[in-house]
């Protein structure tokens, strides 16, 4: 009997210790043969949520500058959709590198737009503190529509984003499919913009706040902001690759440090729950999809054909204080990017 024949009948005749531990051994030189597994494509998902937005933008220039995540499409609503569109603009510039540089150059014009120093008289790890005829002010317009205190419908907002954003190019050239929700006004339901249909426009309406902004029309349709709808839509990006796992990037803290007890605090949970309920609806059906989905092994292991990942803000005082999300103030926008960085290379160092 040959060298060969005896060692293989050897084998066929080994405990099953020794049996499983050759078939590792085996799939390693394979995996060694094929080079290392290919990396699956990510959907990113981006909720709005003002300017809480700057967390998502640490948390995308940490995930950015790492450079090894294959993203193959976005969905946003709101500032998810505006972080969306320059990240996808910026990539087709130059790259992840591009999509870094788009994300800072508009957010730090977006905290230079207003005269902080003649508004705000102090600034600390618990948020803004508006001077009292600021806040009178505030009060009192908020009696108004927009309709009747800005007439023209001027939002600076179209202005930074024309800046920031070539729109035409982007139309022709997205280096991602993207999904941009908005919320349709006289039904309720929930419009979904994609890359070739990309105007200031549809920015602009995914993120009107009707009691902030004039409503945005479209084709002849009216637009409020797409977190009433879906904030943001997950199930897009499965229809767009079934292939792709999907990271959700939430913008505000997913729990408080306490239960809401003031009217204010009463009125904005209730608010955030009203943003947050179709989002969970989504999470809860693709959880039922996940765990119903046939698996597949992978490395000797069976594996969902589905993975959901969700990077989250933690309940620091900044992001939970009044007007955090409104008030676009340099350094808070600062401090939440620091904050998604931080968040982001948390999740860098724990999915490797």
């Amino acid at each position: 009997m040959s060298k060969n024949k005896s060692l293989s009948a050897s084998i066929m005749h080994a405990p099953a210790s020794i049996e499983k531990t050759w078939n590792a051994l085996i799939r390693r030189w394979r995996t060694r043969l094929s080079g290392p597994p290919a990396r699956r494509p990510i959907s990113l998902a981006l909720q709005g949520g003002g300017a809480h937005g700057a967390f998502t933008w640490g948390v995308l220039d940490a995930l950015l500058e790492n450079g090894k995540i294959p993203i193959v499409a976005i969905s946003g609503s709101s500032a998810g959709a505006v972080n969306a569109a320059l990240v996808a603009n910026g990539w087709m510039v130059n790259g992840p590198e591009g999509a870094r540089k788009a994300l800072a150059d508009f957010w730090q014009d977006l905290g230079a737009q207003i005269p902080w120093q003649l508004l705000s008289h102090k600034v600390g790890d618990d948020g803004i503190e508006l001077h009292s005829s600021v806040k009178a002010m505030a009060s009192l317009m908020m009696q108004f529509s927009p309709a009747n205190i800005n007439p023209l419908a001027i939002n600076p907002l179209r202005g930074l984003l024309v800046n920031h954003i070539n729109f035409e190019q982007l139309r022709k050239h997205s280096p991602f499919a993207l999904f941009l929700a908005a919320t349709h006004v006289n039904s309720g339901n929930l419009k979904i913009f994609r890359e070739t249909e990309i105007t200031p426009d549809v920015l602009l309406a995914s993120a009107c706040l009707p009691a902030i902004h004039s409503t945005i029309e479209i084709n002849g349709e009216a637009y409020w902001d797409g977190g009433y709808s879906a904030n943001p839509p997950l199930l897009p990006l499965l229809k767009n690759n079934r292939n792709s796992d999907i990271l959700l990037i939430m913008a505000s803290p997913s729990q408080h440090r306490e239960t809401p007890k003031t009217l204010k605090s009463i009125e904005r949970a209730l608010h955030e729950i009203g943003f947050e309920s179709t989002l969970m609806r989504e999470i809860e059906m693709l959880k039922w999809m996940i765990e119903t989905a046939p698996k597949h092994q992978h490395d000797g292991v069976m594996q969902p054909a589905l993975k959901l990942h969700t990077i989250a803000p933690m309940p620091i005082l900044a992001m939970q204080s009044e007007g955090s999300r409104v008030l676009a103030h340099p350094d808070s926008l600062a401090q939440f990017k620091l904050h998604g960085i931080q968040r982001g290379k948390e999740y860098l160092a724990k999915h490797k």
